[in-house]
């Protein structure tokens, strides 16, 4: 059941500071069943969350709710302020900071902190891909256990696995399989999509670069060539082509946004 607290105050919720007023004095005189549920929900949560000041649980059931903090307040004249969000926020505030802490204390080596600390938006989840970023049914608990810094399901049973990554100059590179995936994300051998999936979000980065309006390059092999000597150019451009065939050295930015000053005071870069 969803409750609608209703106050006789002239001013909006999140734009008077707290006074208590004991705005539900008739409410609590009733002794309805409804509030004593709310009391006690509302009570708990309090308990739960420390009963902050400049949080939404500040005030006692009587004077609910408290004043949220400014960044729970809508900015624009359409917003609303729902009290069951404010409650959600002051709640997911408090636990993220709990998380925080707990990861803080990991090594930085930690595929959990690792994985905390990156932040992925949930969107990625929820966005529809595209034919050049879709993904198999199998690669779905890979990618959620990446993003989550847990061990790949599909990788547990095969860990220790010794498999050959490439050949080099030192010779034939093995490596070990481990259930969070770091050493197969580090196969260069025959097969690997590495180069593809850099030139896919390379594509989507300047589509949308385009997209907004920018004059946008990608991979231009010439971005620096009037920097070299005259006499050097033809053999460094010659250099520059050939790694941007086998995608190995060279001075080749991913993207180039052209004539884009970034403004510093009243100055430009």
């Amino acid at each position: 059941m969803r409750v609608k607290l209703v106050s006789r105050e002239r001013y909006p919720l999140g734009l008077k500071p707290l006074i208590p007023l004991d705005r539900y004095k008739e409410f609590i005189a009733s002794g309805l069943p409804l509030f004593k549920a709310f009391v006690e929900s509302w009570e708990h949560t309090r308990t739960e969350t420390g009963a902050v000041a400049g949080s939404v649980f500040e005030a006692a059931a009587k004077d609910a709710p408290g004043q949220p903090p400014a960044e729970d307040i809508p900015q624009h004249d359409t917003g609303k302020l729902r009290l069951q969000r404010l409650c959600t926020r002051a709640r997911m505030r408090l636990r993220h900071a709990g998380v925080a802490r707990r990861m803080a204390l990991l090594p930085h080596g930690d595929p959990l902190r690792e994985a905390f600390d990156l932040y992925i938006p949930s969107d990625f989840f929820i966005t529809i891909p595209d034919a050049r970023l879709k993904c198999s049914s199998s690669d779905v608990p890979t990618i959620v256990a990446c993003c989550m810094g847990i061990e790949d399901p599909l990788l547990v049973e095969h860990r220790s696995h010794v498999f050959k990554d490439r050949n080099t100059t030192r010779g034939k590179l093995f490596r070990s399989l481990d259930p969070y995936g770091r050493s197969l994300s580090l196969y260069m051998g025959p097969g690997h999509a590495r180069f593809a999936l850099h030139d896919a979000i390379g594509a989507v980065a300047h589509q949308v670069a385009r997209l907004v309006g920018f004059r946008a390059l990608r991979q231009p092999t010439d971005l620096v060539a009037s920097a070299i000597k005259p006499e050097n150019r033809e053999r460094f451009m010659g250099a520059q082509r050939a790694a941007a065939k086998s995608h190995r050295g060279g001075l080749i930015p991913d993207l180039v946004i052209l004539r884009f000053y970034l403004p510093v005071g009243t100055a430009y870069l």
